[in-house]
């Protein structure tokens, strides 16, 4: 291994694991969204909505994840990988 991929190895590292939480916030708040309808959908309306809103916010904190931390640092680390 040269030098410049070790140098570069935790931030490679930080994005992998921004991408995996990412994904696995996105597959919660849609297992999560899916609880909810079944619950709204068995006579237990109020219970779906709130279940409803906490899988919104699931899903919202995974858009925000991927949009404002992985994508940005994966676009950076894209270009450090290009310019060595």
């Amino acid at each position: 291994m040269s030098s410049s991929v070790l140098e570069v190895l935790p931030e490679m590292l930080e994005v992998v694991l921004f991408g995996i939480g990412g994904a696995v916030l996105s597959l919660a708040g849609t297992y999560i969204e899916q609880f909810a309808v079944q619950t709204a959908t068995h006579g237990q309306t109020a219970l779906g909505a709130w279940v409803g809103f906490i899988g919104l916010l699931t899903l919202f904190f995974a858009y925000l994840l991927i949009t404002e931390t992985f994508w940005p640092k994966f676009i950076a680390l894209r270009q450090q990988l290009r310019a060595s």
